[in-house]
């Protein structure tokens, strides 16, 4: 049974006057089916998993225009997946209710438990008023 297995990291740290400035790290690892990546940038933290056919297509999207600087591909890349990103998340937005709708459902809620309660006080009521007559 072939077993494959890939680990690897790095980082970087620049100081400045004993305080740190940039602090990049990574962290790739690599079963044969599945990759995880950890990348760090000071404090700002991205986690991604992909599957060999993820990984096909970044190279394959990669590969595409090789004219352009590979910097510049992977941005493209980058600014095509935020814009889509963003774009779902605003079609998302349209059918999420406001705040203020949000609070009158709430008060309205609470209301018709009060009325319930009321309605529910005053049926006691009416029933221990027959039984009495009787």
């Amino acid at each position: 049974m072939n077993s494959e297995y890939t680990l690897q990291t790095g980082k970087i740290m620049k100081t400045i006057n004993g305080k740190v400035v940039l602090n990049k790290q990574y962290a790739f690892d690599y079963d044969g089916t599945k990759s995880n990546i950890v990348l760090k940038n000071n404090k700002d933290l991205h986690e991604y998993k992909l599957s060999n056919k993820d990984i096909n297509d970044i190279f394959t999207k990669v590969m595409n225009n090789k004219d352009i600087p590979l910097k510049e591909r992977l941005q493209i890349m980058l600014d095509k997946e935020s814009k889509q990103k963003k774009l779902h998340n605003n079609s998302l937005s349209l059918y999420k209710p406001t705040a203020s709708k949000n609070k009158k459902s709430k008060k309205s809620k609470k209301s018709k438990k009060k009325q319930t309660r009321k309605k529910l006080k005053q049926k006691k009521a009416k029933k221990k008023k027959t039984k009495k007559r009787k």
